[in-house]
């Protein structure tokens, strides 16, 4: 339930944007771990409804040049399903909506910053695969994303400086080991002696990416099931939550997405041992995905993919078990050790890929 005053927060940003009708009904939606989302109806029956989010300005420092890649990319990938002949595609493109200035947020009195989407009509949002056919959709939506952005060639700031860099990572870990508490580090000993292990394994892929001056391309950077609007008949319509989007190499996305479709239990799963890994479903993605990415990706690129949930789980894991250390200041916690249960499901997941490794590596060639 949302209080009266934050209710009335709410509906007071969302005026900001001259929106027609009046507000009906604001509830929570979603369950990302940084900004508050929430659903806004309106009585304007022919439209579907809003997205309201307030934006977290801890961690993205300049609400500015972020909000200006959202809505330049946003602006392109609608112009390019527009101009896809027969409409092919999926058809669908995140909408962001302005303010009565035209500007792509309103940050309130109180120094919030607000934006507003509009809802995409019958869509839904699954949290683990259902199945083979799914995790086809869920890697075609996601090739065609990096395929409709090959040719922007405006601005695209980097929000979130070194954002999947190990080595930032690491350093980033080391720090949080010297100022954790004693007792932290006892609780998490065998995840600590993991990243010990594995960090060296984890940098040959970025080392021979660069050898071999692959470019950096503008992906999603967030690629987990959630953030793929499907229709109701089970195809995918769209990615959402660009908040990521920047340059990167093409592995980001595709391992992040294999980290989460491809295992059956919860990112937070509190029994490990309920951590399973979905051949079947790696299959499935990797075949949507290269059904579009097949035209631009490169052999280096493709040598890489198998590896990509390897990294990608690794670098996820590792900053859940240092945000654990630091004291949970930036993911979203609902219990005791939230984070370092969830550095446990990754590092699990880490182990049970390793014997599906050569069979993952036979898909992709």
């Amino acid at each position: 339930m949302i209080d009266s005053s934050l209710y009335n927060q709410l509906a007071d940003a969302f005026s900001h944007f001259n929106l027609p009708g009046s507000v009906c009904s604001i509830e929570r939606f979603g369950s990302g771990h940084i900004n508050d989302t929430y659903r806004v109806t309106t009585s304007e029956k022919d439209l579907p409804g809003y997205i309201l989010q307030r934006i977290n300005e801890r961690v993205f420092k300049n609400v500015h040049l972020l909000m200006e890649n959202i809505e330049n990319v946003t602006n392109h990938l609608s112009k390019k399903l527009r101009d896809i002949p027969g409409n092919i595609s999926t058809g669908e493109s995140l909408r962001l909506l302005l303010t009565a200035d035209q500007k792509p947020y309103f940050k309130d009195s109180s120094g919030n910053y607000w934006r507003v989407f509009l809802f995409v009509m019958d869509s839904v949002i699954f949290q683990k695969a259902m199945s083979s056919e799914q995790a086809y959709e869920a890697g075609r939506a996601i090739g065609e994303f990096q395929y409709l952005l090959i040719d922007y060639h405006g601005v695209i700031h980097e929000t979130i400086p070194g954002f999947h860099n190990l080595d930032k990572r690491l350093m980033e870990f080391d720090q949080a080991i010297k100022s954790a508490s004693n007792k932290s580090i006892q609780k998490a000993e065998n995840e600590v002696s993991f990243v010990e292990r594995e960090k060296d394994q984890m940098r040959e892929m970025i080392a021979d990416l660069k050898l071999e001056n692959v470019a950096l391309r503008i992906i999603h950077n967030d690629t987990k099931l959630n953030n793929i609007l499907f229709n109701k008949q089970g195809r995918a319509l769209c990615l959402i939550d660009f908040d990521t989007v920047m340059k990167g190499y093409i592995h980001y996305d595709f391992g992040d997405a294999i980290r989460i479709l491809a295992n059956s239990a919860d990112e937070d799963e509190p029994d490990i041992q309920q951590v399973s890994f979905n051949l079947d479903y790696f299959k499935a993605f990797s075949r949507g995905y290269l059904e579009q990415a097949n035209v631009f990706i490169s052999p280096t690129e493709k040598k890489w993919l198998a590896f990509s949930p390897f990294y990608m789980t690794f670098i996820i894991g590792l900053r859940f078990l240092t945000d654990y250390l630091n004291g949970d200041t930036y993911f979203k916690i609902n219990r005791e050790d939230h984070n370092l249960q969830r550095a446990r499901v990754q590092f699990r997941l880490i182990s049970l890929m390793e014997v599906k490794y050569d069979s993952m590596r036979e898909v992709l060639q």
